[in-house]
Order: C-alpha cells, then sequence, then structure tokens
C-alpha cells in the first residue's frame, strides 16, 4: 500500500479546481476541520486526505459566495457536492453489505442522483465501480471505472482507494460520521441538493459537449428549449470563467421569455469575463431596450 503525501494532495485541489481563481480576501468557513482518528489505519488516512480536499473545495465556494461569484461557488459546490456524496454512499452500501445497513435519513441514495449533483467530479462513477467490484460485478465495475478515467478531473492512482471496499465496519462508521458532517455543510450553503438533470453520460464534464447536445436539441425547434436548458445551465456550472457559456444561456433565457434570468446571466457573465465581446453586444442592446 503507498501512502499518499502531501504532494499527491496538492496535486488533487489543482486538478479538481482547475476552473477556479483565487478567493483574495474571503474567510472561507474557517472553522471547519476534518478530525483523523489517531489509531487510522493507512487505507483510512487516505481516505480521509479525499475528504480533506473535498472539503477545501467546498471551503472555496464559501469564499466564493462572500465574495458575490454566484456561478463560481456553484462550480466549487457542485464538484464538492458529488464528490463528498459518492463516497458516503459508497460507505453506506458496503456498510450494508456488512449486514449494518444505515437507517432510512432522507440522504441521496442513488448514483444518478449523486452524479447530477456535480457533472464535473468522476468520482460517482468510481465509487459505484467500487461497489459493484466488491458485491461481484467485476464487468460493471471495469465499465464504471472506465467512464470515471475518461474524465480530465480523475487523478491516477485512484485504484488506491478501491481499498474502502476492505476497511471494518468501525472504521467506516467514522469516516461515515465525517463524510455526512461536510455533506451537510455542503447542502445548507446551497439550500438543499442542487441537480442539473440531464441524463447521465460519462462526457457531461465537457463543455462542448454540453453545447453540442443543447444546440442538438434547438436546432429541432423552439419547444425543446426547456429541454435544452440544463445543458448550457450546465456549461456555466463548468466553466464559469468562459462567457461564452453565458451568453449560450442567457440566449436560451431570451427565448424563453425570461428577462430577469436572461439579466442575471448576462451581469454573472460580465463578472467573470468582461472582456467578451458577445456579452458586451448583449449588454448593450439589453440597456438599449431599458432606455438606459
Amino acid at each position: 500500500m503507498r501512502k499518499r503525501n502531501s504532494a499527491m494532495i496538492l496535486a488533487v485541489v489543482l486538478l479538481l479546481t482547475v476552473t477556479l481563481t483565487a478567493c483574495n480576501g474571503s474567510k472561507p468557513d474557517a472553522g471547519f476541520k476534518i478530525n483523523v482518528p489517531k489509531s487510522a489505519s493507512n487505507e483510512e488516512k487516505l481516505a480521509y486526505n479525499y475528504i480533506e480536499v473535498a472539503a477545501e473545495i467546498y471551503q472555496l465556494g464559501v469564499g466564493y459566495s462572500e465574495l458575490g461569484m454566484p456561478a463560481f461557488a456553484d462550480n466549487a459546490f457542485s464538484m464538492s457536492g458529488a464528490t463528498v456524496s459518492a463516497m458516503r454512499y459508497a460507505v453506506d452500501c458496503l456498510l450494508d453489505m456488512k449486514g449494518s445497513a444505515p437507517a432510512e435519513d432522507g440522504r441521496l441514495r442513488d448514483w444518478d442522483m449523486i452524479a447530477a449533483l456535480g457533472w464535473a467530479s468522476p468520482y460517482p462513477y468510481f465509487f459505484e465501480g467500487v461497489i459493484l467490484e466488491a458485491g461481484g460485478d467485476s464487468a460493471g465495475a471495469e465499465e464504471c471505472y472506465r467512464k470515471a478515467a475518461l474524465n480530465p478531473n480523475f487523478i491516477e492512482g485512484m485504484d488506491d482507494f478501491k481499498t474502502l471496499a476492505g476497511l471494518d465496519e468501525k472504521a467506516l462508521n467514522g469516516l461515515k460520521t465525517t463524510l455526512e458532517e461536510i455533506e451537510d455543510r455542503i447542502f445548507e450553503a446551497t439550500n438543499g441538493p442542487q441537480f442539473i438533470s440531464i441524463p447521465r453520460d460519462e462526457n457531461n464534464f465537457s463543455v462542448e459537449f454540453m453545447r453540442e447536445k443543447g444546440m442538438a436539441l434547438l436546432e429541432v425547434g423552439n419547444e425543446n428549449l426547456q429541454a435544452a436548458l440544463p445543458y448550457y445551465q450546465n456549461a456555466v456550472r463548468l466553466n464559469p470563467k468562459d462567457g461564452d457559456n453565458y451568453v449560450n444561456l442567457a440566449i436560451v433565457y431570451l427565448y424563453m421569455d425570461d428577462g430577469e434570468s436572461m439579466a442575471d446571466c448576462i451581469r454573472d457573465g460580465m463578472d467573470a469575463d468582461p472582456d467578451n465581446e458577445r456579452l458586451a453586444f448583449l449588454t448593450d442592446k439589453m440597456k438599449e431596450v431599458r432606455g438606459q
């Protein structure tokens, strides 16, 4: 068993926050701390490292919220939410396999719904694979691992996290408690789970794929506006720095006669990408309509 050092953790942070920028001046939830049991095995410590990384992503989201950057906060909260809930559900499944099924408490226990929390996260696929493998479905597990590995946010060395399946009930329950604590914090910050409900696909991490799917629906006719909307919403969530994502979403809102959402989208886009010419054009047109 290889131990993961601080360099590995830093690499995870950099990969998971590829679309994010620094939160200068923010004070993200400084009181949140992951308590690792002193008697934790190397396998447990690896799992707690994973949780610590997810907690850092959550804390970035808090910082963005305080800075009035909702799209960037959504990017961080969605990534941390899917990443945390995926491991928490895997722990629940493992406890169930050991004869200690968790009591029904309203938490998400569906891989598709957990994936819809944050399509940028590859870990719902990965941990679904861990559970399938633990249950004897090797073919199903390999397919999930393959899909997880397609995502550029997936890191090398994740095979080590398969050791989660070998932990005893005490260790799993300790992880469950910690995972539920951060899961609750994330959903409190977002006023409950925030899903982007599109069919699950291993390519849903891709902005280009989102644009293609949305455009394919719009080319059929305006009756598909509602179906196309979540693809363009997810494009913004995946990369809130790209002004073109806001432009595409704003146009959909325009055709839906949702002027308020369109204006909010254009404003958020200009904050994120003030040099975007398409956003500047929409901003000028909006001012003309309002007589400003």
